[in-house]
């Protein structure tokens, strides 16, 4: 028996449906009904009663007399009835939907006086990054009240309660990490805040967004975002065993590294002919205990041979991929043994300190000989002044051994009525003068001394 109307109900904010039926109307899901077939009297009732409803509802029966917020300014609100106002104001938090209609007047009780409170910050908002675990952010908060009638901005030098929320991708949700008083500064100043909120952070990046309540106006400024923060230690430690010569084809250099992030290591080696820098990607892997290797070796086309007969140095350090941030810089030093006929001895020094305190005990650098010609090489150290005519002291080591690592520290006692000066450390072998210059064993060190 063929159907007289159709089973399914009106489709909501369907106005243009032809009750009666009509080949415009929405499609049936019934597979036996067609689109001809008028709606039951059910389902129009159903479809008029549920707007009269909605309307019934949302129609405005009941505004109540103007007040004002601790915002300081007046509102107008409108609600469908009374009830429904009492219900409301008696939490107003959780029955926010309860308002029809909430309009703040731009005035206040005190002559048409506004607060105005603003965040802003002078740290990287984009990709901010630490490297020494630390993450100390530049905020500045400003307070001020203006009178639209004078047309005058003034200071309220009141604090403010900062709010950090943190997630860990945009597709997270934000999460109060902590709350801290912050001054707030004149306006026309450029007065930053520095916020150490290094303690409510683990490491890793996540993003931040901040805002400040002022204490006195409870006026909100807008948030600050920070789209990505990193919060890491970045150190880079040659772990070479540089006291004994390298004979292969490659200038294998060991380090260990830490930096959660994408990270490269920057190396300049010197040489036969220069300088050469070298650059190796490492993302964000580290290596904390068994380091690193990467060798170093010479082509045809290379200017710079890194592979020479000679002492070579390093200078080694990190840089954060996409940044300006890098870690300390240290600089090594190795022998390469690429002519074994040469009997020429060298010496080489790591972990140089270049600035000293006078009148202390210091450690200048640690040092090792390579002497092909003899087990033992006796080396004598002379610190003097940059001229090299006084002598301010002198240490022989007799019998320095191939292979072993030597530490050379000292009490400086120089008499100086300058603040800073500059001296040399001279090498020697022998105790008796120091070697031509061309003899890589004579070898300059540069220090600062501070008084």
């Amino acid at each position: 028996m063929a159907k007289k109307f159709r089973t399914d109900e009106i489709p909501v904010g369907k106005f243009t449906e032809d009750w009666g039926g009509n080949k415009n109307n929405t499609i049936p899901a019934a597979p036996d009904e067609t689109n001809l077939l008028p709606y039951s009297g059910e389902a129009v009732q159903k479809f008029i009663k549920s707007y009269l409803q909605d309307h019934e509802n949302n129609k405005i029966g009941h505004i109540p007399p103007m007040t004002k917020d601790p915002d300081g300014f007046y509102h107008i609100r409108a609600f469908a009835n009374k009830n429904t106002y009492n219900e409301w104001l008696a939490d107003p938090d959780e029955n926010q939907a309860l308002k029809l209609l909430d309009v703040t007047i731009p005035i206040s009780d005190e002559q048409g006086v506004m607060n105005i409170v603003e965040l802003t910050t002078a740290s990287n908002q984009t990709n901010y990054v630490s490297i020494d675990g630390s993450v100390v952010l530049k905020m500045r908060f400003t307070s001020q009240t203006y009178n639209p009638v004078t047309g005058k901005y003034a200071n309220t030098y009141e604090d403010g309660t900062m709010t950090i929320q943190r997630r860990s991708s945009a597709s997270d949700s934000w999460r109060t990490i902590g709350t801290m008083a912050i001054k707030s500064v004149e306006a026309d100043s450029d007065t930053y805040t520095d916020v150490d909120i290094s303690g409510l952070l683990n490491s890793g990046t996540c993003q931040l967004r901040i805002i400040v309540t002022g204490d006195q106006t409870q006026s909100t400024t807008t948030y600050v975002v920070f789209q990505s923060v990193t919060k890491t230690e970045l150190k880079l430690t040659f772990r070479n065993e540089w006291q004994q010569p390298i004979t292969g084809a490659a200038m294998s250099l060991l380090y260990t590294y830490t930096g959660a992030v994408a990270k490269t290591l920057n190396l300049k080696i010197s040489g036969e002919g220069g300088v050469r820098s070298v650059q190796y990607a490492v993302g964000k892997v580290e290596y904390t205990e068994t380091p690193n290797q990467f060798d170093v070796t010479d082509t045809e086309g290379d200017s710079v041979k890194v592979m020479s007969h000679g002492v070579h140095e390093i200078e080694a350090w990190l840089s954060v991929d996409g940044t300006d941030v890098e870690s300390e810089h240290i600089v090594s030093q190795v022998m390469v043994v690429s002519d074994p006929d040469n009997k020429t001895p060298y010496i080489m020094l790591n972990k140089i300190v270049e600035s000293l305190v006078n009148w202390t005990s210091v450690q200048f650098f640690q040092w090792a000989i390579y002497n092909p010609g003899s087990d033992v090489l006796p080396v004598t150290f002379k610190l003097t002044d940059i001229q090299e005519v006084e002598n301010y002291l002198s240490y022989t080591e007799q019998q320095a051994q191939n292979g072993v690592v030597y530490t050379f520290g000292n009490m400086i006692e120089i008499e100086s009525k300058e603040t800073n000066f500059s001296a040399y450390m001279l090498f020697s072998t022998g105790g008796i003068k120091p070697l031509v210059d061309k003899t890589p064993l004579r070898k300059y060190a540069k220090y600062m001394i501070i008084r």
